[in-house]
């Protein structure tokens, strides 16, 4: 049978309003994939975060031709400047990161000619009392950050209650581990970057409660130990878990309110799986529970709530974010190793290991990381009437596309992925110190 998911078009604003509220039949929208903002302390081994080691890797393979000054650190950070930093660095460098619609078309984005977005953000902004290109982009930058960083209600949905909680790791699996990536390759690159001497800022403030980033960065934020951890669980029982497993436990491991469940009753007894994968995904984003250990947890947590200055640019909108509960996990093993999931049993042929709750929380959570870590924000706006000191007021909805569930495949291409975005780097490192005579 064939599938398909319907979704909204963001690219619009949801609701209907009365015309004469507007100054123009415009909408615009700004599509930006944020990336990963979050890297646990196990997993930070070098002086730069994944996006950017990644952006190796795509001028190795000549997909880019000079690398991008933005970092999802930066975005994420809840410092004004920091992330004004990084949205000028989309818009000089948009690769496949940063969009802008108008009217459900795209005007501008890695494909655009140079004098693009002077054109499109002349358009957008033309009733701004400024009118130099700079002005555009500073009224592009505020009205965006205002939007990633409004705190949207959610007052009609439980505020998840569950305590945080950290997962550990057996004494058996650490002495038996699998490298997910070679120590030598880690060392050497660590070595390159340092000559390099571009460090990224992995810091920064605590995200305004409900604000759409601070959402998506609690979901990169699921505990799973680790990148190493999470590949040697995977190689251990790739053979008998499978993705149905996966996301059919999954959906137990959180209590519906009745609105919220009926959506899954049909679903369920249709034993559409696939279906299934897809609304868990959809509501997933909305909560869950966080480590609170790590040391970037407690840099966050020691800075003050960022306040972008946002009186011109009201935005109502509702968030498609909302949280749910955790209970316990309904996949286990018995004595005889057997997998049990409902009406289906999966056995265990080596007959010697035994999957643990911890094993499969870090499997789920990787998968739900993997989905935040990939998903885009699209943000549409339309100016209206409001008379304010430089022209411009905006209704904004936002919204979450490119959540499409991960299969546990992904974690073996993951990892390939990674040891090729070392080797890329070591590659264009090398010789950009030759070229600089530092070696």
């Amino acid at each position: 049978e064939t599938y398909a998911t319907k979704f909204p078009d963001y690219t619009f604003l949801r609701t209907k309003y009365d015309s004469t509220l507007f100054r123009s039949n415009d909408t615009y929208c700004v599509e930006i994939k944020p990336k990963q903002g979050y890297l646990r302390d196990i997993d930070w081994k070098f002086q730069k975060c994944p996006y950017c080691l990644t952006q190796y890797y795509k001028l190795k393979k000549k997909i880019i031709t000079s690398r991008s000054t933005y970092c999802p650190f930066d975005l994420f950070s809840g410092v004004e400047e920091r992330m004004k930093s990084a949205l000028k660095g989309l818009l000089k460098s948009p690769q496949n990161n940063l969009k802008i619609f108008k009217n459900g078309i795209v005007v501008y984005d890695q494909e655009s000619l140079p004098n693009g977005l002077k054109c499109v953000l002349t358009e957008w902004f033309h009733n701004s009392v400024n009118s130099a290109n700079k002005e555009y982009v500073d009224k592009f930058c505020n009205l965006i950050c205002a939007a990633l960083l409004h705190p949207f209600s959610s007052e009609e949905f439980k505020s998840n209650t569950s305590p945080a909680h950290e997962l550990c790791i057996s004494t058996d699996q650490d002495l038996r581990a699998v490298q997910y990536i070679k120590s030598d390759l880690v060392a050497k690159v660590k070595k390159l970057l340092y000559f390099n001497g571009k460090i990224c800022n992995l810091k920064g403030e605590t995200l305004p409660n409900n604000s759409v980033l601070e959402r998506i960065l609690r979901m990169q934020r699921l505990p799973f130990i680790s990148s190493e951890y999470v590949y040697n669980t995977y190689l251990k029982f790739h053979s008998l878990l499978t993705d149905d497993i996966i996301y059919s436990n999954l959906l137990k491991l959180h209590k519906h309110g009745d609105h919220q469940i009926s959506s899954f009753k049909q679903k369920v007894e249709d034993g559409n799986t696939e279906a299934l994968r897809e609304s868990y995904i959809q509501t997933c984003a909305k909560d869950s529970s966080i480590s609170k250990k790590s040391k970037l947890d407690s840099d966050r947590n020691e800075n003050k709530h960022i306040n972008i200055s946002n009186g011109n640019v009201p935005l109502i909108s509702r968030s498609i974010l909302f949280p749910i509960n955790f209970e316990k996990t309904n996949l286990w093993y018995n004595e005889s190793n057997i997998i049990h999931n409902e009406d289906n049993v999966h056995y265990n042929k080596k007959g010697t290991d035994s999957l643990t709750n911890t094993e499969i929380s870090c499997l789920q959570n990787y998968l739900l990381f993997s989905c935040a870590r990939d998903c885009s924000i699209l943000m549409s706006f339309r100016e209206v009437m409001i008379q304010l000191p430089d022209g411009h007021s905006f209704i904004c909805n936002i919204g979450i596309s490119d959540i499409d569930p991960k299969s546990l495949s992904c974690i073996e291409k993951h990892r390939q992925r990674d040891t090729d975005v070392l080797n890329s780097a070591i590659s264009i490192l090398e010789g950009e110190l030759v070229i600089e005579n530092q070696l």
